[in-house]
C-alpha cells in the first residue's frame, strides 16, 4: 500500500498515553499497518501492538510491512538471512534437537 513519502522520516501515529491524549508519539515510524477503506498507519516498534489491537479498520489477519524494505528494526531477524539461520541453529542445539 505505502501511502507514505519515501524521502523523509515519518513519525509514529499513535497517541502517547491512549486515544484521548492530544500528544502523538515522537518516535520514527518503522512499520506501516494496512487498513480497510482507510489510510495506512505508521507505527514505531513500541506502538505496533497497541495500534494493531486498537486502531479502527485494521485488516485481520493484519498486514504489516516495513516502511523501507532495506532496513530492519534492531534485534530483528530476516527470514533466510545468515543471522537468522545461526540463531535458529543455536536455538535448536539448546533444545537438543537435531537440525
Amino acid at each position: 500500500m505505502n501511502d507514505f513519502p519515501s524521502d523523509s522520516a515519518i513519525d509514529c501515529e499513535a497517541r502517547v498515553s491512549g486515544p484521548d491524549d492530544p500528544d502523538f508519539c515522537a518516535e520514527t515510524a518503522v512499520f506501516e499497518i494496512d487498513r480497510l477503506c482507510d489510510t495506512s498507519l505508521a507505527s514505531c516498534p513500541g506502538h505496533l501492538g497497541p495500534l494493531l489491537m486498537g486502531a479502527r479498520n485494521v485488516l485481520w489477519p493484519p498486514r504489516v510491512q516495513l516502511l523501507e524494505s532495506g532496513t530492519h528494526p534492531a534485534n530483528s531477524f530476516v527470514a533466510g538471512s545468515d543471522k537468522a539461520r545461526q540463531h535458529e541453529a543455536g536455538f535448536t542445539a539448546q533444545l537438543g534437537l537435531i537440525p
